[in-house]
C-alpha cells in the first residue's frame, strides 16, 4: 500500500504508518503541485492513498476522475496531537482486505475499480458518488 502525505499534513504522521510505504510530497518529488496536478502526479507515480486534512479537495476537483483513494482526516489543525488520535481508525475503518479486493477486482476488469462502504461517503458527496456506481452482477 503506496501512501502519500499532502503537504498540508504534518509529516510526522509518517512514523504512525511505517508499516505502509508512505512518502511525503517532498520525498515524491511532487512539491509546489496543487489539487487536480497532484492527483495526478501521484497516479502516474502509482500511490493507492492520498492523505490529507484538506477538507475542500472534493469541492475544488473532480475527485472521481482519478485513480487513487484520498482520505481526509476531520482535523482543526495539521498538529500531530489531533492527527495521532485518527490513525487506529484510518487503519481499521475498511480494513486492508478491502483494498486487496479492490486491487484484485482492477487486474479481473482491467479496469480502475473504487469500493466504498455507503456508511464511508461524506453527505456532501453521497448523491453524486452513488449517481456513478455501476453493480455488476
Amino acid at each position: 500500500m503506496r501512501i502519500l502525505l499532502d503537504e498540508c499534513l504534518t509529516k510526522k504522521v509518517k512514523r504512525y504508518l511505517a508499516e505502509f510505504e508512505v512518502s511525503t510530497v517532498p520525498e515524491a518529488e511532487l512539491s509546489g503541485l496543487k489539487n487536480g496536478k497532484l492527483l495526478e502526479a501521484a497516479v502516474e507515480k502509482n500511490f493507492d492513498i492520498l492523505l490529507t486534512i484538506d477538507k475542500n479537495i472534493d469541492y475544488q476537483q473532480n475527485i472521481g476522475k482519478f485513480a487513487i483513494a484520498i482520505v481526509i482526516l476531520d482535523v482543526s489543525r495539521s498538529h500531530i496531537r489531533y492527527i495521532e488520535p485518527l490513525i487506529p481508525e484510518f487503519k481499521n475503518t475498511l480494513g486492508w482486505e478491502f483494498f486487496t479486493l479492490e486491487e484484485y477486482l482492477e487486474r479481473i476488469f482491467d479496469s480502475k475499480i473504487d469500493l466504498v462502504t455507503k456508511a464511508a461517503l461524506r453527505d456532501q458527496m453521497k448523491d453524486q458518488i452513488l449517481q456513478q456506481v455501476r453493480y455488476i452482477e
